[in-house]
């Protein structure tokens, strides 16, 4: 009895230190962020008299928190914009608990919370001078969107099932294709669909960096739509005309709504700058400002506080968005470069001496990070030969066996005219063992035999035979660490073009 209760006290004293320590480091990135702030930013963004502005959300309130005061200088211009939401939030059950004021939330409920939240978005819209018929719902399914990337793709495969909705397509009438099944497919075909038809000049997307899996979700997306119209139009149009330029390539501007203890500080404060985090001031993202007139800035205000379903719970942080200049990054900030190698995969750093690495993430960005190490991802490089890619992961901490290290490759190719989504998943866990998933239009069975991986100390090399990504029209790449089957770190999705 006597031993059972020291265990007690010894587990509760361990629980105290490591919360005390845990709301120690998160002060200090706040401290951190706050010092960011006095950074100057010295790159402007301007809006032209011949832009056509193309926004892209995840979630109802994301179109104001971060673009709009945009928004509202391209009402005042007579721009021509659109916004896309995403998904219509039907799945914050805090939120959703409040608005119905029983803590069994039922699917018809968030399906009703959601209508909510679609009509809160269309007042706020309002105001900053978007017209209902500038506005188009999607329906995908909240905290969901990452899933059909990395897993629910094809419309032949098994669609996402929402657990909020209890549904694998959108119950939503007034989405833009009703009744879609909840396939990554579909979302892509639809952000083509409206990017087609709109023509943007500018859009702006979620930071690949942005720590909520639907937003980092949205900008891969929305990466490989662009990606697939440029490709189409490179085949049909001289790419040094200007209407190849007009047409195939708008500017594409990322905005960054959740990482960590951002914004700091928090709450109303017209006067102060917006800026950037720390970790991401120097990771590969070049960021601009845009300056707020005070009539803007209070326009924005009265939009933020037109969604009433999220304020009980998150009034001080929405209002945290509403600041002298709002921020914009421009992601990747270089284009990046294959270099050509003839490497051995053997763990030892001198062959990759000297080659640029092609992908950085930030270090120790958050509580569970700092206290892991092994999963801490702190970039990717790349290198090619004729036959093979290699890649290189690089750790903070060792390598470690409890530790699950993956590779997602979502490559483009090219087949009767179309472009068709080509899937590999790597994964790699200590000691060399390797799991290969490929999600390919022929459903083609691969062996790991074909790919060959070492790690050492903090680093995971591996090779994979170009044949696995099939023609190829660039590809996506992005690295992932798990413990236990949960997320730890994970790599912005980064655009690789072709050799």
């Amino acid at each position: 009895m006597k031993a059972r209760k020291i265990l007690r006290n010894l587990i509760l004293l361990l629980l105290l230190v490591a919360t005390a320590a845990g709301l120690s480091y998160r002060y200090l990135l706040y401290r951190k962020n706050l010092q960011a702030a006095k950074t100057p930013l010295s790159h402007n963004l301007k809006l032209t008299s011949g832009d056509r502005v193309l926004v892209v959300a995840p979630h109802c309130d994301d179109e104001s928190l971060g673009c709009g005061g945009v928004l509202a200088r391209a009402s005042d211009m007579h721009l021509p914009v659109k916004v896309i939401i995403v998904t219509n939030g039907d799945g914050f059950r805090y939120a959703a608990v409040l608005d119905v004021r029983k803590l069994k939330v039922k699917p018809a409920d968030y399906i009703r919370f959601a209508a909510k939240r679609q009509e809160e978005s269309l007042e706020a819209l309002a105001g900053l001078g978007v017209p209902p018929d500038r506005v188009t719902f999607l329906g995908y399914p909240d905290r969901g969107t990452d899933e059909m990337w990395l897993s629910n793709w094809s419309t032949h495969g098994k669609p996402y099932f929402s657990p909020f909705t209890r549904s694998d397509h959108s119950p939503y009438a007034n989405s833009l294709t009703p009744g879609v099944a909840y396939c990554g497919e579909n979302e892509l075909k639809d952000l083509e669909r409206i990017a087609r038809e709109f023509h943007p000049t500018v859009l702006f997307a979620p930071h690949p960096n942005d720590a909520h899996p639907d937003h980092w979700a949205t900008h891969a997306f929305v990466t490989a739509a662009l990606e697939r119209i440029r490709a189409e139009w490179s085949d049909r149009h001289d790419p040094d005309s200007p209407s190849f330029r007009r047409a195939s390539a708008p500017r594409m501007l990322t905005y960054l709504v959740h990482r960590g203890v951002y914004p700091a500080p928090k709450g109303l404060r017209e006067l102060y700058p917006m800026a950037p985090p720390y970790d991401l001031l120097d990771c590969d993202t070049l960021w601009l400002k845009f300056e707020l007139t005070e009539g803007e800035i209070k326009r924005k205000e009265r939009a933020v506080l037109q969604y009433k379903s999220q304020l009980p719970l998150l009034r001080k942080y929405m209002l945290s968005f509403v600041r002298k200049n709002e921020l914009f990054g421009i992601y990747p900030a270089r284009t990046p470069e294959i270099a050509r190698r003839n490497l051995r995969i053997d763990g030892d750093f001198e062959d990759w001496a000297g080659i640029p690495v092609t992908l950085p993430d930030p270090k120790a960005d958050t509580v569970s990070l700092k206290a892991l190490g092994a999963a801490d991802i702190t970039d990717i490089t790349l290198a090619r030969n004729k036959r093979f890619l290699f890649l290189r992961m690089q750790v903070r901490d060792p390598v470690a066996y409890s530790v699950d290290y993956r590779i997602h490759l979502h490559t483009f190719t090219r087949e009767d005219e179309d472009y068709i989504p080509f899937k590999l998943d790597i994964g790699f866990r200590r000691p060399q063992r390797i799991k290969l998933v490929v999600h390919s239009p022929t459903d083609t069975t691969f062996s790991t035999r074909v790919l060959r991986a070492r790690c050492k100390s903090q680093s995971i090399e591996l090779s994979i035979p170009f044949y696995l990504l099939g023609n190829a029209d660039g590809f996506m790449i992005s690295g992932m660490t798990k413990l236990e089957g949960i997320n730890v770190d994970k790599t912005a999705f980064l655009i690789v073009p072709p050799s």
